[in-house]
């Protein structure tokens, strides 16, 4: 078994919040190789960076959590490449109204969908999405963090 994270599940390994410890149980219980894409990739420097910008990071934090990140793409994660098929599917899911689906959300669940790969994501309305589109999800839930996260 493959996993997909998504950027929602790969910054709380290298930013402390409070489901991190829960998502770095549950990799590791996993023992599995997770895949990252080349887009959650990118996603994740804009959020690292984003935190930087609210000032909920140092300069020096966010440099140390984007080379963190990088070290443990290339030791402990699986490449992913965004191919111009999933760009097309996503195009087709955000026109879908019931999914209420922004672009990026989309391209998560095309490529997720085109590795056959469960999708590990913190986000509730690409976690509903994929559900609807039964895309299997993993990993621990926003519900079940909502009450007791570190």
């Amino acid at each position: 078994m493959s996993l997909l994270l998504d950027a929602s599940a790969i910054v709380p390994l290298f930013v402390e919040q409070r489901w991190s410890a829960r998502l770095e149980d549950y990799l590791a219980e996993t023992r599995v190789r997770p895949i990252v894409s080349d887009f959650a990739t990118g996603e994740t420097y804009a959020a690292l960076l984003r935190l930087e910008r609210i000032r909920e990071l140092s300069r020096n934090a966010t440099t140390k959590a984007i080379a963190d990140f990088d070290q443990w793409r290339f030791e402990h994660a699986e490449a992913a490449e965004c191919v111009s098929g999933d760009v097309r599917l996503a195009a087709q899911l955000v026109r879908r109204a019931d999914l209420a689906l922004r672009m990026p959300d989309a391209i998560h669940l095309a490529i997720a969908r085109r590795l056959a790969a469960p999708l590990v994501s913190f986000d509730g309305r690409l976690r509903e999405a994929a559900i609807a589109l039964e895309i299997d999800l993993a990993g621990p839930s926003p519900d079940d963090l909502a009450g007791g996260g570190e």
